[in-house]
């Protein structure tokens, strides 16, 4: 007598859906090569910080109370508000990143020695100013406005609206108020 091997319920299911992927082994083979290249740490090119000088935190400081100036001279434009004042709180100042250049020299030794330096450019007379390779703007956290008429609501809406749209904050951070 001959032993019938016998197969379970189970079995014959995982040999269905098995004969049914045998078509899409090659996407599924792809799809999962494709997850664990994704999972491989790739080398991250260090971007070194140049440090911010007493100057251009001046800058910015002066950036920021020339907004402000900006920013009341336009609305006091608006019809109804007469004379306006404002005031921002900013969060975050900008960030400046730096063009940087990268050597890498081999020394006799079998070793390696890196070098970054930041990228230079002329300015006027024998000034250099490092180069730019990005800049975001400040991050506000809230607007106070003073405003003559402040006391109509048209105007009030007018001015939460203009400065909102400039600086990117919602109207529930902007506050408005009669100046006496």
């Amino acid at each position: 007598m001959v032993p019938v091997k016998r197969t379970g319920a189970w079995q014959d299911w995982l040999r269905e859906k098995g004969k049914k992927l045998h078509g899409l082994r090659y996407p599924l083979l792809v799809l999962i090569l494709g997850a664990v290249l994704l999972l491989i740490p790739g080398k991250q090119e260090e971007r070194p910080k140049t440090p911010a000088s007493t100057e251009q935190v001046k800058t910015d400081c002066a950036d920021a109370n020339a907004l402000e100036t900006r920013l009341a001279e336009l609305l006091s434009q608006v019809e109804g508000a007469g004379r306006v004042e404002v005031v921002l709180s900013i969060g975050a100042e900008g960030e400046t990143c730096y063009q940087t250049d990268s050597r890498t020299e081999q020394d006799g030794s079998g070793g390696e020695h890196s070098e970054i330096s930041t990228v230079l450019v002329d300015g006027t007379g024998s000034t250099q100013t490092p180069l730019i390779r990005q800049q975001s703007a400040p991050e506000y956290r809230g607007a106070v406005i003073l405003s003559q008429g402040a006391e109509n609501p048209a105007v009030r809406l007018a001015l939460v609206e203009a400065v909102a749209d400039l600086t990117g904050l919602s109207t529930d951070r902007i506050s408005v108020m009669k100046m006496k």
